[in-house]
């Protein structure tokens, strides 16, 4: 959305969302405000002022305060010199290495009918695996089909952009200022949504074992033996990192790299990999491989042991008798030393009275 041109006072500037740093015309990043009637900081909030307000280091002229305003809003300057606003930057999140604009996945949810409230958020489902969990509420007297919603979003989304978890919800929670409140939004308690393709089912051993363990690991029902593991299954590089350890525990298939899993991104497709692959060797249970045991210790008579003991015993005291003598003659020097001196001082004092 075109938002026009700075007013005469006021200056605008692109910035890099990480890094003080401008970016070039045309160029997608943090819009910064710098001019006269720009505010000191927050009321009161000495850490919010830090982060928004940072010193001009670009020398913006007609700015008294020495600041820019980071917005936290995106956009661009355009090729006739106006503000395009494209959302927030506290809605993009970062989803398989990809940067994601949740209000662009809300735009495209709330084309559907039905849908009266949308909103997107990422959620940490399991331990470093964050997923997208899209919530919507429904027009009065009117329901949606999820799997019918996945497949809207799939047909205008990149994979990667497609929520894995869809909820309906009688209410979204809001803020005070009426914007939705996405730290309150409940977990997901629903499946996790997956485009299945033609929904073929497996066919031999090897493709049945591979779609159990990957469904598994995905928690779904079921998955297809000809759906993409990323872009249709939505899998990471963590699930399937999972996967193949999962694989690995099976003695009847042979193991799975990651390297296998990004040439053949199919469940039929790796299952004829592996069939194709030479088969390692591998050690069934009856005839598992024998652990190298530890040289056996020489047989030593008691005798030796007598000897040793008797030996170390000897030495023991011989440093017992060393230890006596030197403290003894270290005790009498000193003795004698102190003796001495002692008595040199009893003449030299009784010298003047006698």
């Amino acid at each position: 959305m075109t938002i026009g041109v700075p007013l005469p006072t006021y200056s605008v500037a692109v910035l890099d969302p990480g890094r003080d740093t401008p970016l070039p015309p045309g160029a997608m990043g943090e819009i910064a405000i710098g001019g006269i009637g720009l505010a000191d900081g927050y009321l009161n909030r000495p850490e919010m002022t830090e982060g928004a307000f940072v010193p001009d280091f670009l020398g913006i002229p007609g700015n008294p305060s020495g600041k820019l305003y980071r917005t936290g809003d995106l956009g661009r300057i355009n090729a006739h010199g106006e503000v395009e606003h494209h959302g927030r930057i506290d809605t993009q999140v970062k989803i398989r290495g990809y940067r994601v604009e949740l209000t662009e996945i809300e735009s495209v949810l709330l084309h559907l009918p039905g849908i009266a409230q949308a909103v997107v958020s990422d959620r940490e489902i399991t331990p470093g695996t964050v997923e997208l969990c899209a919530y919507y509420t429904t027009c009065a007297g009117r329901t949606v089909d999820p799997e019918r919603a996945v497949a809207h979003l799939r047909e205008r989304l990149p994979g990667y952009m497609v929520p894995a978890y869809l909820e309906h919800l009688t209410s979204i929670p809001t803020l005070p200022s009426g914007k939705a409140d996405r730290r309150h939004l409940p977990p997901p308690t629903g499946p996790r949504r997956l485009t299945q393709g033609d929904g073929t089912a497996p066919h031999t051993p090897t493709e049945r074992t591979l779609a159990d363990l990957l469904a598994a690991v995905l928690q779904v029902e079921r998955v297809s033996v000809d759906s993409h593991f990323f872009a249709d299954l939505g899998a990471n590089s963590l699930l399937m990192t999972r996967f193949n350890a999962a694989v690995r525990e099976r003695p009847d298939l042979p193991d799975v790299s990651m390297r296998d899993v990004y040439l053949h991104p199919t469940v039929r497709r790796l299952a004829t990999a592996l069939a194709e692959a030479p088969a390692p060797a591998r050690a069934t249970p009856d005839r598992a491989p024998r652990q190298p045991s530890a040289p056996a210790a020489p047989a030593v008579g008691r005798l030796r042991y007598a000897l040793c003991a008797a030996l170390q015993f000897l030495a023991f005291l011989v440093y017992v008798c060393v230890a006596s003598v030197a403290l003894d003659a270290g005790t009498s020097w000193m003795a004698r030393g102190r003796d001495g001196s002692v008595g040199t001082n009893a003449r030299s004092r009784s010298g003047p009275w006698r």
